[in-house]
């Protein structure tokens, strides 16, 4: 049992970090695409509308995203349903949902992994400072939060099946419940679901482990059967476009970034192979330092924004320093030692996950370092078992901790001081549908590279920027006038294809061009 003074100690410093989560709150959303595509789903629910892409001028499909998240933001979007009044509200979930992640990670930690308050303390800190998780819970409307809270859950709630007898059917019942919610937020679960089968299989809980199964796949099954019933074909994808309208076995078989014909672009073996084994480099010798030590990829004007800035090459700027690499991957091999080297957590639930989620990782098309920001507790939890000395731990941890505060404040100066990256972002593309609201008309539809944005800000409907080239003949055929093109710097189309300049921001480049006969 904890004591009454631990707990007060806990409860101030979550009160201090709220403070940082407070300050660095603001009104941007759907800058990461993703975020966009979450909102017009809520509202596709909210409208009851079903779940699909109201927002496409062409076909909307059933997305691939599982419905959890949009679905625990319906009720807000049903309130306020004016972009962007809920936003805030939307941000606070995600926020409430990631401080009782950590509740329930220094109770765990406490009562079952032999950590002291004060070291369970250090740890939830410099989970909750975590730059990428800050910034993914204030400055965009990502499922990141709400997922935290459903992995850490669901991981106490199977670790607490070998706990109690064998012969009891409840723990795996539960367990298995909370393993399906974060399924249905998140694909990437699978690797939790797979650990937990191992687990129980390990513990020799063969009884539990069926129904544990079983209940999983009862809890996925209306999904799937939906998913399957309204599946797209294949020319309703390539004609609303965008990754959000391929399936994940699409998305990480083509062999590359684009969708404007993904059954010609499908990877050969060997290039799959490549891009695994170029993943988890880049997990090693970027994407882990960037959890612990990412004020020595970019000053704090970025913060946050190391979740699309880090990637193999040409697909992310940081973390490329030789120096930067050597940090990132002596963490990580701090980190492999905590695991391995501890007899207690060798094969428990949370090195478990982190194994079944490499193999995850491997095939994936745009950045890894998202995949690692729910596993922060659990990563944070084995670099600490990993320096082998409690003294030398706390002192790493303070250090990490004054770091992620010294980078918080940095930012939050920027803020009312002059203007962070995402805020400069958020009013240049505020701009940019300002000017397509005041000059496009409703029944007009437009290609960009932001859907999801586009119409959540203008009502405009639109589809996806892909292959401009071979596709700009089908958007004036369905009906769209405008192509909008919300990446900074991004390059305007082809002179022969025939258009006219309409909209270019000042500082980054952002520009909205009218198809011309």
């Amino acid at each position: 049992m904890t004591s009454p003074r631990a707990r007060a100690i806990f409860a101030l410093a979550l009160c201090g970090i709220a403070a940082v989560y407070f300050l660095r709150l603001d009104p941007v959303a759907g800058l990461m695409v993703d975020d966009a595509w979450y909102l017009v789903l809520a509202k596709a629910i909210a409208q009851g509308d079903g779940y699909r892409l109201i927002s496409s001028a062409t076909a909307q499909v059933l997305p691939a995203v599982p419905p959890g998240f949009p679905l625990l933001l319906s009720p807000l979007v049903m309130a306020l349903p004016a972009f962007p009044d809920y936003v805030i509200w939307v941000k606070l979930l995600s926020i409430a949902a990631t401080f009782i992640a950590a509740a329930i990670c220094w109770r765990d930690f406490t009562q079952h992994r032999g950590l002291s308050p004060t070291e369970a303390t250090l740890i939830v800190a410099a989970v909750l400072l975590t730059p990428a998780l800050v910034f993914l819970t204030t400055s965009t409307v990502m499922s990141e939060g709400v997922y935290l809270l459903a992995q850490v859950a669901a991981i106490v709630a199977i670790e607490r099946i070998t706990r109690q007898d064998a012969s009891d059917h409840r723990p795996p019942i539960v367990a298995a419940i909370l393993s399906g919610i974060a399924m249905l937020i998140r694909s990437t679960a699978a690797a939790l679901i797979a650990a937990a089968i191992v687990y129980l299989l390990i513990a020799r809980r063969w009884r539990q482990a069926a129904i544990f199964t079983a209940i999983v796949i009862l809890c996925m099954l209306p999904w799937t059967l939906y998913a399957s019933a309204h599946a797209p074909t294949a020319e309703e994808r390539a004609a609303h476009g965008g990754s959000i309208a391929y399936s994940y076995a699409q998305l990480l078989t083509t062999s590359r970034f684009s969708f404007a014909n993904p059954e010609r672009d499908a990877a050969t073996t060997g290039a799959l192979v490549d891009r695994a084994a170029q993943n988890l480099t880049v997990v090693l010798t970027r994407d882990v330092g960037a959890v612990f030590l990412p004020v020595i990829y970019r000053g704090p004007d970025e913060s946050g924004r190391e979740v699309f800035s880090i990637g193999r090459p040409q697909m992310g700027d940081m973390g490329v320093a030789r120096g930067t690499m050597f940090v990132s991957a002596a963490i990580g091999v701090i980190i492999l030692v905590g695991w391995l080297a501890s007899a207690r957590e060798r094969f428990a639930m949370p090195g478990l996950l982190l194994a079944a989620t490499l193999p995850l990782i491997a095939p994936v098309v745009g950045q890894t370092f998202r995949y690692l920001i729910p596993l922060a507790p659990y990563l944070v939890l084995f670099f600490w078992r990993g320096l082998r000395s409690p003294a030398i731990a706390r002192i790493a941890l303070l250090i990490v901790i004054g770091l992620h505060v010294m980078d918080h404040a940095g930012y939050v100066r920027q803020k009312f001081t002059a203007v962070p990256e995402s805020l400069a972002d958020w009013r240049e593309n505020s701009e940019l549908t300002a000017w397509i609201a005041n000059n496009v008309k409703p029944n007009e539809a437009i290609a960009t590279t932001n859907p999801g944005l586009i119409y959540l800000a203008t009502g405009r409907r639109t589809v996806a920027i892909d292959g401009m080239d071979l596709n700009w003949q089908r958007w004036k055929t369905a009906g769209v006038r405008f192509v909008a093109c919300t990446i900074p710097y991004g390059e305007l189309p082809l002179k022969t294809l025939g258009w006219q300049l309409r909209f270019k921001s000042e500082r980054r480049g952002l520009w909205v061009v009218e198809m011309t006969d």
